[in-house]
Parts: structure tokens; sequence; C-alpha cells
């Protein structure tokens, strides 16, 4: 998911996103440097400088979380239009303008030989509370797989600062993020064809009814990424475990 985005003609409204954008790296650096100035004051040492820094940040991302996904489930169900991007949807507009199927000939330069469109952004309105209600769970799973990254990295962080890094909470942690990023990581994607479709079989009549626009279905992708992400989480589990045990033997040997 990105940050931020911004899709229009008002440059006002292309002004406040770059604006607001600004003003939220402005943020992260402002909080870097004041834990910076607070460390040369104590005269402490600079080393773990980067750590608490990290663990900051991702304080605030998970705290950004708590606050504004509240708001954005209620928007989805009570809003009287819902914006959906990708908003799946058919139609014959384009058949006559840009036929499919036509003679092949050599060309000299690049040119379009079949042109269609099968989504777009779109506003919803009247849409029923059950989908709503894919939908919000949809925008739950993707902040929830977004906002991952920070609890792990934030909990190896804190470790790490009190001393001990090879913590079981750390392992347990790793290990239990690598089963929601495997979880959220297929069950994401699924969702959002699936809540998509819905919201477009709802507001368009079907392919039948002979429409210019009408319903696109449901497409529904499984991405592989999640598997991978999932196993190099299990392993770098299984790389603080064998630094605990490491750590135990040295213990007892001294």
């Amino acid at each position: 998911m990105p940050m931020g985005s911004y899709t229009g003609y008002d440059a006002w409204g292309l002004l406040r996103f770059v604006g607001g954008m600004l003003l939220f790296l402005a943020v992260i650096v402002g909080a870097v440097l004041l834990i910076a100035r607070r460390y040369r004051r104590r005269g402490e040492d600079t080393t773990t400088l980067a750590v608490d820094a990290t663990l900051t940040l991702c304080g605030v991302a998970v705290g950004l979380f708590l606050i504004s996904m509240p708001f954005t489930i209620v928007q989805t169900m009570t809003a009287a239009t819902v914006s959906i991007d990708d908003f799946p949807f058919q139609t014959t507009l384009f058949d006559n303008r840009f036929p499919c199927e036509i003679e092949s000939a050599a060309k000299t330069h690049p040119g379009i030989d079949c042109f269609g469109v099968s989504s777009a952004w779109a506003t919803v309105s009247g849409l029923t509370v059950g989908v709503r209600a894919l939908i919000a769970t949809d925008q739950l799973l993707w902040a929830l797989l977004a906002v991952l990254p920070a609890v792990a990295l934030g909990v190896i962080c804190f470790q790490l600062l009190r001393g001990i890094p090879f913590a079981r909470t750390v392992t347990r942690t790793l290990t239990v993020s690598a089963v929601a990023v495997l979880v959220l990581g297929v069950a994401a994607p699924m969702l959002d064809g699936i809540s998509k479709g819905a919201a477009s079989a709802a507001a368009l009549p079907s392919g039948e009814s002979g429409a210019a626009f009408t319903e696109g279905g449901f497409s529904v992708t499984v991405p592989a990424w999640p598997i991978g992400a999932a196993l190099a989480l299990l392993a770098l589990a299984a790389v603080f475990r064998y630094g605990a045990k490491l750590q135990r033997d040295t213990e007892l040997l001294v």
C-alpha cells in the first residue's frame, strides 16, 4: 500500500496533498533530531540512536494506525458514497473503435492493435451493509499488513535497548509475524477482489442486460510473495533463537 496518493485536476488539492506529505516527513525528521539532541545533552552513547529513532517511528506508525483505522471503517460503513480503486466493469464502447481481431500488417512505429478497459476508480452510493462490511474488512486487512513490520521491528528495537536482543519475546514476535504475513498477504488480495466484485454486481446491471456498462465479475488473485516473506521471517526467528542459545551457553561458561 502506498504511503499516499493523489489523483485529480485540482491544483489546490495537489498542493494540499504535497504539503501534507512534506509535513509528515518533517514530523519524522523532527522526531529524529529531538532524539539526537537528547542524546547529546545527556552525553549518552549515540550508537543506539538509530535503534531509539526506529523504535519511536514504529510507535508513531502504530499510533497512526490505531487512530485512523476506526475513522476509516466508520466512514466506509456510514458515508453516502464509497470510493473504490480498480472498480471492475465491462463495456462495449470501445469494440468498434479498437477491434481486437484485425489483419496483421507490418508496422514501422508502435501502435495500438487492441484496446479495452476492465476497471476504473469510482465512487459508489447505496451499497448494502454487507458489501460495505466486506470493503471495510478488506481495508482493515491491508492496514494490518502495512503496520505489521512496524510492530515486529518495534519489539526488536525495544528488546535491544533493554540489552536482551535475543529475548524469547523477539523469537515469538517474528514467528507470529510470519504466520500473520502469510495469512494477511493471501487473505487481503482475495477479499479485495471479492469485495470489489460484490460492489460491481450491486451497482451495475448484469452482462445480459445489454447496457453500455455492466458488472465486471470477481477477479481474485493469490500472490506468491507472502510465502517468501513468511519463510524469511521464520529464518530470521531461527537466527535469533540460535543467538539466544549461544548467549545461554556463554553465560554458563562464565
